[in-house]
């Protein structure tokens, strides 16, 4: 579902973050969020996103621009810099750095009627993120 239509939901995002996993591989929590674009990436600043914790420790979403979508995969063990920040409003502020890899986000306690467990999941996520915290 592109960004023009908007009817993000969380079975929509369940979907797109399955087609992510490897075999044998489970997503333990998954949330959607705001992600700040790269630096090569054309259109607006601001990108809707999914994010999943897997219960190999890997990070995988999508970022969903005018354009498309980008897929995020990374191994939480091979973050050289990863930041938590409580934000405003009861958010979290989520800071990535890999070798190849940054990722800035934004992940809100409120999903509303299409997110219904976003701040459960979110509190599922944040004690495994917190682990590799640098």
């Amino acid at each position: 579902m592109g960004m023009l239509t908007m009817k993000y939901n969380s079975a929509e995002m369940a979907q797109k973050l399955a087609m992510m996993l490897q075999p044998g591989e489970n997503l333990i929590a998954a949330v959607y969020c705001t992600v700040e674009r790269g630096f090569f990436e054309v259109g607006s600043r601001i990108m809707t996103g999914y994010l999943g914790i897997t219960d190999q420790h890997r990070l995988v979403g999508f970022k969903i621009g005018m354009i498309g979508e980008t897929p995020i995969t990374a191994y939480l063990q091979c973050a050289q810099k990863l930041r938590i920040k409580k934000g405003l409003f009861n958010s979290y502020r989520l800071t990535m750095k890999a070798d190849n890899f940054s990722l800035n986000c934004q992940i809100s306690r409120k999903g509303g009627k299409r997110f219904p467990d976003q701040s459960d999941y979110l509190d599922l996520m944040l004690p495994i993120l917190e682990m590799y915290q640098r």
